[in-house]
């Protein structure tokens, strides 16, 4: 199998400069081989295609597992944000949905996550179906549900409420607002049993059980067989599996679930908000215990919010900062044998500011969230030992080889305690960088206003990694940024010519004047007290008309779409991938885009879920060279302006034009030698003509720039008022 690398600080250049990132080509830090010693992403209402396209960044960002929604159907094809509880009101024991995808996106996800050495669990809905409306009514299944479950007696508890929630035999066996299936049945089981298989049979690693604490063990009052025959009847031995049972004391019976899969710990989660101060103040010896009524840490599964206490009416997190997720992210992360969950909030400032199937905002590759995740992983097997110097200070020794710092203060924070890292001078990852030393076994070191700080007792040489995918560029240039941890000095090298010193972050524009076809190699040595690494980055500039370019306006209501090309200009069909095609990358504004490398035409069919255009049955759009398709329309019309270089301007845009370096501007007024513009990327309205490009003046600043070159987003300017240059994300 192949291994996949965790490129910590090359994926905080990558949230910083918005571009794609290629994790299979870096290297840092090894993801686990078990998910068992990882961390689970819970990618909170993605689409199978969302997940998919994001692949190589959660890869990238250390996480080992990635959890879906529920992937059965359900009774309404509701995609508006605030109806995330449809996803829980299953219909059958089939996969697919109108919010996540078909069958065919889930299993092209996990045959893609397995490149990446990724794992997929599956969110199951085995408990209940979706209820026919409020009132009684929601105790008795809805009218969509299949027939062969909702017209069968047998299959169903009694529809009545849990009126005792202190009763273990009416937590088991009445309805929770939902109809309640019979879960002691030989056939309902088998449903289920099938259903899981299948998609372990799609390529499934695991499932996380909704509700199980309602679903009766076999030595429950009226108990059954149930878990042990559908646990039993897997075809794969080697899966990850936990159950939501959510802690009470009295009816949970934890430790008995435990003993059968991974547990929930949910007043662990309540812990760690009271520790990092949320709706109090902060105390961090709250942290320590797990609360977990005797279950050990690895049978644990572990979280900072989950999705019902970000989103359910009680609103238990809701309310949380992001100052306030990245530090209990961090406590929760650094503890041992646990596997920590992080759940993805929805993107936007509202509580549901997106549709069902889109990707969550973008906290899961916050650098300390990354940072956390690293150390995780590398620190698995290694035991424990808490510390809490006072009570904004929570520390985790991992055996002698690591330290986690997490400071809750709002003010800097002196660290002086004992330390069971071996005596030296340690420079930290996380938000809280700091130089920590350690000295006759206690340690010392400031750390920054809530902070993290994550300390490890390897001398490692550099790891040296780039924001660019190797191989064919379409632009004049192409802008690369090298990173390196861990290095005192970095010099790079094109074409074997003479060596130039960098720092980390610095972006380099490769390739200009190279001609078409040409062949050009980045050389970058990074060098520390413990040595020295050079790695080599190949380029090739190819004429963009000679590949197939699709750029694709995809409906509003859709996810990530996919391309999907065939050739059957020889009579019989050759596929550039398989069905649905491939995840195409977002351009903004609705647009997406995909190169088909080694291909200049072919029919082109886009999907997403059950949707597709051309319909179905319908062949494909024939398309050729670069092309924009909208609303059923091809367009191909490109224009290359003396002094303003290549744009595409058709009549579609309605003003705004596609600018091969600078992207979206609308353009206000153009004149032969002339143009007042809006710059879509930054915002601003800008000036320029034939006799003064590349100087551009930015109303916005009302400062004069010289554009040196670059694409959007990674354009480079000078700043004639301050006299140095400036990256595109620099600009006011």
């Amino acid at each position: 199998m192949k291994h996949h690398y965790i490129p910590g600080m090359a994926l905080f250049a990558l949230c910083c400069l918005g571009s794609p990132s290629n994790a299979s080509a870096q290297e840092a830090a090894l993801l686990p081989a078990d998910s068992s010693d990882g961390v689970i992403l819970h990618a909170w209402n993605w689409s199978f295609d969302a997940i998919r396209a994001k692949l190589p960044q959660i890869a990238a960002a250390g996480y080992k597992t990635v959890q879906t929604s529920p992937i059965q159907p359900n009774k309404e094809a509701l995609i508006g944000g605030g109806y995330w509880w449809i996803l829980y009101q299953p219909t059958d024991f089939t996969i697919g949905n109108t919010q996540l995808g078909d069958r065919a996106a889930f299993a092209a996800l996990c045959a893609e996550a397995e490149d990446y050495e990724v794992d997929i669990i599956v969110d199951v809905v085995a408990n209940h179906t979706g209820n026919n409306g409020s009132g009684l009514q929601q105790y008795y299944p809805s009218t969509a549900v299949a027939a062969y479950l909702r017209d069968n007696a047998a299959y169903w508890h009694e529809h009545e409420p849990v009126a005792d929630w202190n009763d273990r035999w009416e937590v088991t066996h009445h309805c929770i607002g939902l109809p309640d299936l019979n879960t002691a049945n030989s056939e309902i089981q088998g449903y289920v049993s099938s259903f899981l298989n299948d998609a372990i049979d799609c390529g499934a690693d695991g499932f996380r059980f909704d509700t199980a604490k309602h679903i009766e063990l076999p030595d429950d009052d009226d108990g059954s067989d149930f878990w042990p025959n559908v646990l039993g009847s897997l075809s794969r031995s080697d899966l990850f599996i936990y159950g939501e049972v959510l802690q009470d004391g009295t009816t949970d019976r934890f430790s008995d679930y435990a003993a059968i899969m991974r547990v929930t710990a949910s007043w662990y989660g309540y812990n760690v908000l009271d520790a990092v101060g949320f709706e109090g103040s902060a105390d961090s010896t709250s942290a320590k215990s797990l609360d977990s009524e005797g279950v050990s840490a690895d049978r644990l599964v572990t979280w900072v919010e989950s999705h019902d206490t970000y989103a359910n009416t009680a609103e238990e997190s809701t309310a949380l900062s992001d100052t306030q997720i990245r530090l209990a992210w961090a406590i929760v992360a650094s503890r041992a044998d646990c596997v920590p969950l992080f759940f993805n909030r929805p993107a936007g400032t509202a509580k549901f500011a997106t549709t069902l199937g889109t990707e969550g905002d973008s906290m899961w590759q916050d650098a300390d969230v990354v940072a956390a995740n690293t150390f995780h992983n590398a620190m698995a097997g290694k035991s424990e030992n808490l510390r809490t110097p006072s009570s904004t200070l929570f520390i985790v020794e991992r055996g002698c080889d690591g330290t986690a710092i997490v400071n809750l203060s709002s003010s800097a924070a002196a660290v002086g305690c004992p330390s069971n890292l071996p005596d030296g001078s340690y420079v930290s990852s996380g938000s809280g960088a700091e130089t920590f030393t350690v000295s006759a076994g206690n340690i010392s070191g400031t750390i920054a206003a809530q902070s993290v700080a994550f300390l490890s007792n390897e001398l490692d040489t550099p790891e040296i990694y780039i924001d660019a995918e190797e191989g064919t560029f379409y632009s004049s240039a192409i802008v690369v940024t090298v990173n390196a941890t861990g290095a005192d000095s970095i010099t790079c090298s094109i074409d074997g010519g003479g060596s130039f010193a960098v720092e980390s972050g610095q972006g380099l524009s490769i390739g200009e004047g190279l001609p078409l076809g040409g062949d050009t190699v980045l050389s970058v040595t990074a060098t520390n007290g413990s040595g020295s690494i050079t790695r080599h980055f190949g380029f090739s500039k190819a004429d963009i008309d000679t590949v197939l370019t699709v750029h694709y306006r995809k409906p509003d209501a859709w996810g990530v779409p996919n391309v999907y090309c065939y050739d059957d200009s020889s009579g019989s069909s050759v596929e550039f991938s398989a069905w649905p095609g491939e995840p195409m990358e977002d351009e903004g504004d609705g647009w997406y885009v995909f190169r088909f490398d080694g291909w200049n035409e072919g029919k082109v069919l886009f999907n997403s879920g059950s949707s597709q255009e051309p319909a179905s049955s319908q062949p494909g759009y024939e398309l050729g060279g670069e092309v924009w398709v909208y609303d059923g329309n091809v367009y191909d019309w490109w224009y290359d302006s003396t002094w303003y270089g290549n744009y595409y301007y058709g009549h579609l845009f309605s003003g705004w034009i596609w600018h091969e370096q600078h992207g979206w501007q609308y353009l206000f007024d153009m004149g032969a030698d002339r143009l007042f513009a809006w710059d879509w990327a930054t915002a601003s309205w800008w000036y320029t003509d034939a006799c003064v490009y590349p100087a551009i003046y930015n109303y916005k600043s009302s400062s004069w720039y010289y554009f040196e070159g670059g694409s959007s987003p990674e354009r480079e300017f000078w700043d004639y008022a301050q006299d140095h240059a400036v990256t595109e994300g620099e600009l006011p």
